[in-house]
């Protein structure tokens, strides 16, 4: 298990995640959820193809700021992208730690138990491999960014 550096400059908010480590330390910084994954993404994407790999190596560290259905969002993005990139999947991914035991919709702060059974159900169904595996629902195009 990693924990959170203490290394990171001031600039981390200035700039996009470009690690999962980033991602965590930006949360606990305060940055929503949506907006650290957010950013990352947008740098990913803009990445060149041969720097994509480096991105996903990271294990994002241990840390309160992140809820475990966040931390294994990081995971199943990982994943996804690897996937859809042709690029390797961590290791770190398989790791018991980001899988959860309950389906959790991935949707800002609602939960399953806020939706009606037709839209769970929908979720079931759209949600990318690598996400509902580790049972969490998310739209079909979740990664992608506009």
């Amino acid at each position: 298990m990693h924990t959170v550096p203490t290394t990171y400059s001031s600039d981390i908010l200035r700039r996009r995640a470009r690690n999962f480590a980033e991602v965590v330390y930006q949360r606990e910084l305060g940055v929503p959820g949506h907006v650290a994954v957010g950013d990352f993404l947008d740098a990913f994407y803009a990445a060149g193809s041969g720097r994509r790999q480096v991105f996903l190596d990271t294990e994002p560290p241990v840390s309160g700021a992140m809820t475990q259905a966040e931390v294994a969002t990081l995971a199943a993005i990982a994943e996804q992208l690897a996937g859809e990139y042709d690029l390797q999947v961590p290791e770190w991914t398989t790791l018991p730690r980001y899988f959860l035991s309950d389906n959790q919709a991935v949707c800002g702060p609602i939960s399953c138990q806020c939706l009606s059974p037709s839209s769970v159900e929908t979720l079931r169904r759209e949600s990318p491999s690598a996400f509902a595996r580790r049972n969490l629902l998310v739209s079909a195009n979740a990664l992608t960014r506009v």
